[in-house]
């Protein structure tokens, strides 16, 4: 359901109209009045429903409603960008996205599992769920058995895990709770979680374990202040999850391309901006791993790197961690899709002076040098979008963490009560959920009585179904 208020500018007077797509999460929003170029910000609150603006006021709707500028403001969807109104509006960013699909889905659910994560950012839980693994890692066992042992016994039914007895369970626990059971895992759709039981199948019973188990014995001392940094990153993304969440569900919803009308209703540039300079530094430090494992499974040794380099030698006295790229087999077993970690847009970030197209959602990067100056632009969606794809690497190199420690568990004759093929096929067990959820539907009509998936709460004859 599309509500509309309209907005006049302090300065100018100009008439905006604001085309709200209708939720339960607050919105905020930024951009400059398209006449006189002032700041306009605010944030639309709902239950109960409220507009608060800054630099403009809440005007009645003008009685020629065509050539009004329109902007579009939604927490779930992308939105159009600020534009002059040609003709009646039918479609907003929920109905827009519906015919986008290339997979057809149960709408509702997908939005449910987003919402999830979000509600647990909100009420503490994700960080709460942080804090039992750096509990962990400062060895504060005493304290975090008895805890642990009380949130695990709430998933009974879901996690293999039966007791807390050692580090080995704590490990499994802490994993779990953080990753699966936040929804983090769920962003980015079932097939992470077949891909992460593939990876421990691997690990575990392929040919080359022995070398992994000596690759795990030499990098466990260096996890914990990596993992201590990994989680700070985790953090700071909760904080930025509302202005990615768009990204992310375009991205989970195959849509082809972005229309180049479209953008982001809110803008947390700053914030954006230290999670991915931040998350950058973290993953190309930790790449090592997944270099080292490519190693071992292409050339049997975690130190034979490609081109005849050495993984002590020269990989770890590597003087600019850019270069690490080139030790990143393409075709590597373990090699992630690493597009996001782009160093132009890293120097920029880190060192230009930045201006912000609100209106037209570009971040321009401008290098003033003696009389030179040099400009570098990305759009706020593909930079939220790199955000997005930091924070997958991160996960994933978390995993890649997870199952080294385990193995350096059992190779040190620690027993776990979670059953290790259990967890596998919990993995799988959840992947072909998602792939069954992901498959086409047959046009399944929505009855008129129904919650509208748009997710307002709204029954859909009286939202998205008028």
């Amino acid at each position: 359901m599309i509500y509309n208020d309209y907005i006049a500018c302090n300065i100018c007077n100009t008439c905006i109209n604001l085309r709200i797509q209708m939720d339960t999460r607050k919105i905020p929003f930024k951009f400059n009045c398209p006449s006189c170029e002032m700041e306009i910000s605010g944030e639309i609150l709902f239950q109960p429903y409220n507009v608060i603006v800054n630099n403009a006021r809440l005007v009645e709707e003008p009685e020629q409603i065509m050539d009004q500028y329109c902007l579009e403001l939604s927490s779930f969807f992308t939105v159009l960008k600020m534009n002059k109104r040609e003709n009646i509006d039918i479609e907003g960013p929920f109905l827009r996205k519906m015919g986008t699909y290339q997979n057809s889905r149960d709408l509702q659910e997908d939005i449910d599992s987003k919402v999830f994560f979000a509600q647990n950012c909100q009420n503490n839980k994700f960080l709460e769920r942080i804090n039992y693994y750096r509990l962990f890692l400062k060895r504060q066992d005493e304290h975090l058995f008895p805890v642990l042992k009380k949130e695990i016994s709430q998933y009974s039914s879901q996690t293999p895990i039966k007791d807390i007895k050692n580090r080995f369970d704590a490990l499994c626990a802490t994993h779990q709770l953080l990753f699966s059971f936040t929804g983090l895992f769920k962003l980015f759709g079932g097939t992470v979680y077949q891909l992460f039981s593939d990876i421990w199948t691997e690990i575990l019973d392929s040919k080359h374990t022995e070398n992994i188990v000596e690759y795990a014995e030499y990098i466990n001392p260096r996890l914990d202040n990596e993992e201590f940094r990994g989680l700070q990153l985790l953090e700071e993304f909760s904080n930025i999850y509302d202005v990615i969440l768009p990204v992310i569900q375009n991205e989970d919803l195959e849509v082809i391309s972005l229309n180049s009308e479209e953008g982001l209703s809110q803008d947390y540039y700053d914030s954006l901006k230290h999670f991915y300079a931040h998350s950058y530094e973290w993953i190309l430090d930790n790449i090592n791993i997944v270099i080292a494992l490519n190693n071992i499974f292409s050339r049997g040794s975690y130190r034979e790197c490609i081109n005849g380099k050495d993984y002590l030698s020269d990989l770890e006295n590597i003087k600019s961690k850019i270069k690490k790229i080139d030790f990143l087999e393409e075709s590597g077993r373990f090699s992630p899709k690493t597009e996001s970690i782009k160093n132009r847009i890293r120097n920029a970030v880190q060192h230009f002076n930045t201006k912000i197209d609100y209106n037209e959602q570009q971040v321009i990067f401008i290098d003033k040098y003696g009389d030179r100056e040099r400009e570098e632009s990305i759009s706020l969606y593909e930079f939220s979008k790199m955000c997005s794809e930091n924070l997958f690497l991160i996960i994933y190199l978390f995993e890649l963490m997870y199952s080294l420690r385990k193995l350096f568990f059992i190779n040190r004759g620690l027993k776990t009560t979670a059953n290790i093929e259990m967890e596998k096929k919990i993995y799988e067990m959840r992947a072909d959920n998602e792939f069954v959820r992901n498959n086409p539907r047959i046009n399944k009509k929505i009855g008129r009585n129904e919650k509208c998936p748009c997710g307002s709460g709204r029954k859909y004859k009286k939202c998205c179904g008028k």
